[in-house]
């Protein structure tokens, strides 16, 4: 070996290399609550389900608490029938209400009819539940402010 690569080589030698540390500041402590904080609005939350149409509720003076088990059917403007997210005919609503099952003793439905429906296909809805066993209509209303 030559002197120079003789010297090349110790100076390779004597170089210290230094490991650099990196300093940070975790973020697992703020992802894990994110991800609690996500977890508990997703189960405190509730999920309203959609109505079929826009129905414009007509106003009325009072108002009552309702059980949140009765079903409720839709009437709009043009007189159509929906039950949860999907148009029905009037024998399909009155099928469906023959087959809800009594509240509290009473067979009960709500209708959530538009303040623009005609009222003689809301007359002839109520004496058509009637026949089939429906004792109580709660019709959906607004309150009056005046």
């Amino acid at each position: 070996m030559s002197r120079w690569q003789n010297m090349r080589l110790v100076a390779l030698m004597q170089i210290k290399t230094e490991k650099k540390v990196l300093y940070f500041e975790t973020l697992l402590p703020l992802i894990n609550i994110v991800f609690l904080l996500l977890i508990f609005f997703l189960l405190a939350g509730s999920f309203k389900s959609p109505e079929p149409f826009l129905v414009n509720s007509p106003y009325a003076n009072a108002a009552t608490d309702e059980e949140k088990e009765v079903a409720t059917f839709f009437l709009n403007a043009e007189g159509q029938f929906a039950y949860k997210d999907r148009l029905i005919s009037q024998q399909e609503l009155l099928d469906y209400a023959a087959k809800l099952a009594p509240i509290n003793g009473k067979n009960i439905i709500r209708l959530k009819a538009d303040s623009e429906a005609a009222a003689d296909v809301v007359i002839v809805l109520l004496e058509a539940l009637a026949e089939v066993g429906i004792t109580e209509v709660r019709i959906v209303t607004l309150v009056n402010d005046a």
